[in-house]
């Protein structure tokens, strides 16, 4: 029992966590029952030659000779020895456990991996269909596809136009105008229809400001001119150059450098040019980044990361507004504008310009002086968002 009790504390250790407790209180109780037979006196040894007087010789002798030849093992070896070979059992199973853990490691990262990709690319019920279109290019391919070939409805058969085509000169056709209707004259009319080219669709930069309708034209210059912008020839030329913004170029998409893409994509935002191919050419780079094939050029991404600087805005609050009137919103437009700080500056100056009636917060689209100011104010509210969130928008036109 003492043998025994001395392993219980290591047995419990190897005893699931949920019986661990009520192993350890059994542990106290023979603990107890130890301490309580060690405090036993030890019984007398026997005294033979006391019974022998009583009893005789003839009847204690062979009750003597029997207690003699019972066998004693040593109880305390016995269960030193069970304990210990229970240990090395428990010990081998924990390291063949520790082995198969091991082994098991490059596995359970790589499922992390996996299980980390497949969060942060699944699709839901809130991925949006320009997502799902970068996401599935093949979709996007087929659907592109079947609106070229104008293939609207794939549930029905496609229609079979030259049937149509044939029913409809029968139908049309006037025998007292144009003779009869012979087979040659049918197989005449079908060619001069074949010979007609299809018109090919508008592409970007087919409608310049010289298709311009008058009322479009006066648009434009309203606009120019309630920002203060003179429309010269020059600056329509200069528009008019401008690349199509809602598509790359085969050199574009073509290039695989890093450097390269991520050169144009600064040119294209430094330069003030349309935020959408900014973001076609951001996107771009991810997916080839994504497929393996983008050529890393980390010389001149570092470049660029360093002329930007920090160019990080603080969104400003609403007690920076709170209690001031016009007049001191104005100075203050005025103190932030010195510093360069024009975020400030131009926040200052909106609400100055809402208290003194001349800006409707309310006023949203046309071309009106408190439309467009709330437009900027949106669109300068669309910069520090992307900025906090570290995800670039989905359109560039709400940038």
């Amino acid at each position: 029992m003492r043998a025994f009790s001395s392993h219980w504390q290591e047995l419990a250790n190897f005893v699931p966590k949920s019986k661990r407790g009520e192993m350890l209180s059994k542990g106290f109780d023979v603990a107890k029952r130890v301490s309580k037979a060690e405090d036993v006196s030890p019984v007398d040894e026997i005294d033979w030659n006391e019974y022998e007087a009583v009893l005789g010789k003839d009847v204690v002798g062979p009750m003597k000779a029997e207690y003699e030849a019972t066998p004693v093992s040593n109880l305390d070896a016995e269960i030193e020895s069970s304990v210990k070979a229970s240990k090395e059992k428990m010990d081998a199973l924990k390291a063949h456990v520790d082995e198969i853990d091991e082994r098991t490691k490059p596995v359970k990262e790589a499922a992390a991996k996996q299980l980390e990709m497949l969060e942060r690319s699944r699709t839901t019920e809130n991925t949006t269909l320009e997502e799902t279109m970068r996401r599935y290019p093949h979709i996007y391919k087929t659907v592109m596809q079947k609106i070229d070939d104008e293939d609207y409805n794939t549930v029905f058969p496609a229609i079979d136009e030259p049937a149509i085509r044939l029913a409809t000169i029968k139908a049309k056709w006037d025998s007292a105008k144009d003779g009869k209707l012979t087979e040659d004259k049918l197989t005449e009319v079908v060619s001069d229809m074949d010979s007609y080219t299809i018109p090919k669709a508008q592409q970007y930069g087919d409608y310049t400001y010289a298709d311009f309708t008058d009322e479009e034209k006066a648009s434009v210059a309203r606009a120019h001119e309630s920002l203060g912008v003179e429309l010269t020839d020059e600056l329509i030329a200069e528009y008019e150059s401008h690349p199509d913004p809602f598509s790359l170029t085969e050199a574009e998409l073509a290039e695989t450098d890093e450097g390269v893409l991520r050169q144009t994509m600064h040119n294209v935002v430094t330069g003030d040019g349309p935020i959408d191919r900014a973001i076609l050419l951001h996107d771009r780079i991810q997916k080839l980044r994504e497929t393996g094939q983008l050529v890393p050029n980390p010389d001149v991404v570092e470049r660029i990361e360093q002329s930007l600087g920090d160019n990080s805005i603080i969104r400003m609050t609403e007690d920076e507004f709170e209690g001031k009137s016009a007049e001191e919103l104005t100075k203050l437009s005025q103190e932030a504008a010195a510093t360069d700080d024009y975020y400030r500056a131009s926040m200052f100056l909106y609400e100055a310009k809402v208290l003194e009636g001349e800006i409707d917060p309310s006023v949203r689209g046309g071309e009106s002086y408190s439309a467009i100011c709330n437009m900027m104010m949106q669109m300068s509210d669309n910069l520090i968002t992307v900025q906090e969130t570290r995800k670039r928008p989905q359109f560039g036109f709400f940038f």
